[in-house]
C-alpha cells in the first residue's frame, strides 16, 4: 500500500515539474540557510576573540606608552640635575682658576700682579718701558714673560726674554729664567723649553734647551749649524716630544724647516723643510703630528 502511494506521489510531481522543481529549490534555500548560519555563528565567535585580542594589544600598548612617557620624563629629570652639575662644577673652577691681572707703572719697570682684584706682588723688570703678559698660568702657579720694548731688526721668531714665577699659594714672586728665549712649559709644568745661543772663538751655534723648574738641571739640543735662526720649540701634548722651527735668517736667500726632537731617545728628525719662507710651529694636532 505505501509502495502505492510513493509511486502515486511520484507519478503526480513527474506530471507536475513546477512544484518539483519549488520543492527543490526550498531544499537548497534551507540548506544554504542552515549553512549562512553555522558560518555566520563561526564569524560571531572569531570576530568576539579577535575582538577581544585588539583590546588587549591596545591595553598593552596604553601601557607600554605610559612607561616610555615615564621613563623619559626620568631621562630628562636626570639630564636637567646633570646640566645643573656641570654648570656648579664650572662655576667652582673658574672661581679656582686665577684671573689675573698686570699693571706697569708709567716707567714699565714695576709690573704690580692681582688676582681677582688681590694684590700678589710686584715683578720688577730690568727691562725700561718693559712689556709684560701672561706666559703660562695653572690654579696654583702664573709665569709672567718681561720682555725688552723697541726691539728690531730681521728677527723671525719670538718668545720671554726673562720670566717670572708668581705663586698665589705663598704671594711670592721670583724670577726663574733670563738667559735665552723662553717657547713653551711642558703640560706636567715641569719643564721649560727655550732657544739659547752658544758663541765659541769660531761660530755661533743654536740649542733648543729644556730647563728644570724644580731643579734647576737643564738639557741641551743642538740646531743645525746652517740655520742662523730657531725658535717656537713646543711640547707635544704628552711632553715626550718637542716641535721647533730653524731658518737660515737670510732675508736675500731665506729656507726654513721643522724639527721634532724625541726627548726620550733625543733623536731629532727633520718633518719639512721650504724654501724662500719661513715655517713657524703652531702646536701639535696630536703626539705625532706638529701644526705649522
Amino acid at each position: 500500500m505505501e509502495k502505492k502511494l510513493q509511486a502515486q506521489a511520484q507519478t503526480k510531481l513527474e506530471h507536475h515539474p513546477a512544484r518539483h522543481m519549488a520543492v527543490m529549490a526550498l531544499t537548497i534555500l534551507i540548506t544554504g540557510a542552515v549553512v549562512a548560519g553555522a558560518v555566520f555563528a563561526w564569524l560571531s565567535v572569531s570576530g568576539a576573540r579577535a575582538q577581544k585580542q585588539a583590546r588587549q594589544a591596545q591595553e598593552a600598548l596604553r601601557s607600554r606608552n605610559v612607561e616610555l612617557e615615564l621613563r623619559i620624563e626620568e631621562l630628562e629629570e636626570k639630564e636637567s640635575q646633570l646640566m645643573e652639575l656641570e654648570e656648579q662644577v664650572t662655576a667652582v673652577e673658574e672661581a679656582a682658576f686665577p684671573d689675573i691681572e698686570l699693571q706697569a707703572n708709567e716707567a714699565g719697570n714695576e709690573i704690580l700682579v692681582l688676582n681677582r682684584g688681590q694684590e700678589i706682588g710686584y715683578v720688577l723688570s730690568e727691562y725700561p718701558f718693559a712689556q709684560s703678559a701672561i706666559f703660562h698660568q695653572t690654579n696654583d702657579l702664573v709665569y709672567i714673560e718681561v720682555n725688552p720694548d723697541g726691539l728690531g731688526g730681521y728677527i723671525l721668531y719670538g718668545g720671554a726674554y726673562s720670566l717670572y714665577e708668581a705663586n698665589l699659594l705663598t704671594n711670592e714672586i721670583r724670577r726663574i729664567f733670563y738667559s735665552g728665549i723662553a717657547t713653551d712649559i711642558s703640560p706636567d709644568g715641569k719643564w721649560l723649553t727655550y732657544v739659547e745661543t752658544e758663541v765659541s772663538d769660531s761660530d755661533v751655534n743654536f740649542v733648543i734647551a729644556l730647563l728644570n723648574l724644580e731643579t734647576n738641571e737643564s738639557v741641551s739640543y743642538n740646531v743645525p749649524q746652517e740655520y742662523g735662526q730657531a725658535g717656537g720649540a713646543t711640547f707635544s701634548p704628552n711632553g715626550k716630544k718637542i716641535a721647533y722651527s730653524a731658518a737660515v735668517g737670510d732675508p736675500e736667500n731665506e729656507s726654513s724647516a721643522i724639527y721634532v726632537i724625541d726627548l726620550e731617545t733625543g733623536e731629532q728628525t727633520l718633518v719639512t723643510q721650504k724654501e724662500a719662507a719661513v715655517l713657524q710651529v703652531l702646536g701639535w694636532h696630536d703626539n705625532e703630528r706638529v701644526k705649522y
